[in-house]
């Protein structure tokens, strides 16, 4: 296997924004489906940083069951709003499809798995890959920005409520479990973060992946649990809602207990999440899904 980590973009200014790729070469003593479809992999962080938890650990998972696995460290922090994050999504999917035969990928086999803030921007990219301001960025790739389907896990996807239901909620000054500070602070930062402008109504729903869902969004994946501390996961009833009412195939999977950021739920990712190792049934159900969408099996 190589395992190479490179910058994504050529100009200095984007130094910081790197990608490793997890790669299984062809051998002839391992009888694999070649190419093989690939997992891009943009995992959490509260739009302040990626988290480790939720990189190499997924991409080991699908490595074993015959992905070739990318995670990306796209732009976070301080200047990070929207669309730059998105840009860097669309950009890997591209580096990705123009390195497959090297890479033994299947280019119509190209799925984005995101984690919270990750998985923001992978809903983004899903509904927003035909919209004229991406395409114009890249020189009207076309379909090459769609990825084939995307997996969403516990995903920040309609801002305005989010925003909403925090600034409400009588005991928004207690801590997450993520975040020493309070509730409010903490989801009230990373929404400026990735907003990059005041949070007014009109700019949270500009940049709410629930805004742009369409006929063209992909088929789409999405786990959480009611009792995420992190976010309000009541949204993510209303984002399945609005890919049902636009035709678009999904499965939505709301566990009664967890933690935001289980990731991979194994020794790999965190010690303390071995109380929801129940929960580990969402991976069963996400490759269920992808072999159905892809055809794989």
């Amino acid at each position: 296997m190589k395992i190479k980590t490179q910058a994504l973009w050529s100009e200095q200014e984007k130094a910081a924004v790197t990608y490793t790729a997890y790669l299984v070469e062809k051998t002839a003593d391992i009888k694999n489906s070649n190419p093989r479809p690939a997992v891009i992999i943009c995992g959490g962080g509260g739009f302040f940083k990626v988290t480790d938890r939720e990189k190499e650990p997924v991409a080991l998972y699908f490595l074993n069951k015959g992905f070739q696995a990318i995670t990306l460290d796209y732009t976070v922090g301080k200047g990070s709003g929207y669309p730059k994050p998105l840009y860097d999504l669309a950009k890997m999917l591209l580096v990705v499809r123009e390195n497959a035969q090297n890479w033994n990928i299947d280019t119509e086999k190209v799925i984005f798995i995101g984690f919270s803030a990750g998985a923001t921007h992978s809903a983004s990219l899903a509904n927003s890959w035909n919209e004229p301001f991406l395409q114009k960025y890249f020189d009207y790739p076309g379909e090459a920005l769609k990825p084939n389907l995307v997996i969403l896990s516990y995903p920040l996807l309609d801002f305005n409520y989010q925003y909403e239901q925090v600034s409400a909620d009588p005991d928004n000054q207690i801590p997450t479990k993520l975040s020493p500070m309070p509730k409010i602070d903490f989801l009230t930062g990373a929404l400026k973060t990735v907003v990059g402008k005041a949070l007014t109504t009109e700019n949270l729903k500009e940049y709410s992946p629930i805004a742009h869902i369409s006929p063209a969004t992909v088929p789409t994946f999405i786990w959480g649990m009611q009792d995420d501390d992190c976010i309000y996961n009541n949204a993510l009833l209303e984002y399945a809602k609005r890919l049902k009412d636009n035709g678009i195939l999904y499965e939505l999977h709301m566990f009664a207990v967890g933690e935001h950021g289980l990731s991979m739920i194994n020794s790999n990712t965190q010690a303390e999440f071995s109380d929801y190792e129940e929960l580990g049934i969402w991976k069963k159900l996400c490759i269920q899904f992808i072999n159905r969408v892809l055809h794989l099996k």
